[in-house]
């Protein structure tokens, strides 16, 4: 995978907005100069159908034995907790980052493995701090929720999205620099049209160039 070809800032600079690994549907869309109509395709990756239950399987497969194989000679692993919890918990919140319930369970494993007497005594309420460094969440396919059963996402679901925002500043609390962001929620639909709209001018401006 690489990152969204649109993408025209380099990872540690801003603004930022929709830093993840493109998306070959809106790419296809973006390359058809205008001949695909953004509500059609929204509809169309709405489709609960849109991606079939036996592709949604076999790629859910493969990850977890891409997993299964890193974490082969590890003594602390963490495939089961996947397996085990892919229906009710959203693990990630995009490739590269985990929601706090998994962060958590890697803790408490990495702390039972290093002093196992002190397992039971390890909180399980543990509190990490959320949106300290807020980022773009990458949304699900309502086919692929469907097919996995996750019972988490919802037509009224809603991603997190960091988009840049002129001379309004926060403070990165890792770096003490200011950072020009703030954070948008939107569903599905209203982040596939913003995604499309976002790739549809970075295309433009690289035209021009």
């Amino acid at each position: 995978s690489t990152v969204n070809r649109y993408h025209i800032f380099p990872h540690d600079l801003h603004p930022v907005d929709f830093v993840m690994r493109e998306d070959m549907n809106i790419n296809k869309a973006i390359e058809s100069n205008g001949e695909v109509d953004v509500e059609e395709l929204v509809c169309k990756l709405r489709d609960e159908n849109f991606y079939s239950r036996e592709y949604v399987l076999k790629n859910y497969d493969k990850s977890i034995n891409v997993i299964k194989h890193a974490e082969e000679k590890c003594d602390i692993k963490i495939s089961d907790y996947f397996m085990n919890n892919v229906s009710t918990k959203k693990t990630a919140k995009e490739y590269s980052h985990y929601q706090n319930d998994l962060i958590l369970e890697m803790c408490r494993r990495l702390i039972a493995y290093l002093e196992p007497n002190l397992a039971e005594n390890v909180q399980t309420d543990l509190q990490i701090a959320d949106d300290i460094l807020p980022f773009t969440e990458m949304p699900v396919y309502p086919s692929v929720a469907k097919h996995l059963n996750l019972s988490y996402i919802e037509d009224k679901t809603k991603y997190k999205i960091r988009t840049y925002q002129g001379d309004s500043s926060l403070v990165d609390p890792y770096t003490f620099c200011k950072v020009y962001y703030g954070i948008e929620e939107l569903t599905f639909s209203e982040y596939i049209r913003r995604y499309y709209d976002y790739c549809m001018a970075a295309k433009s401006l690289m035209e021009v160039w």
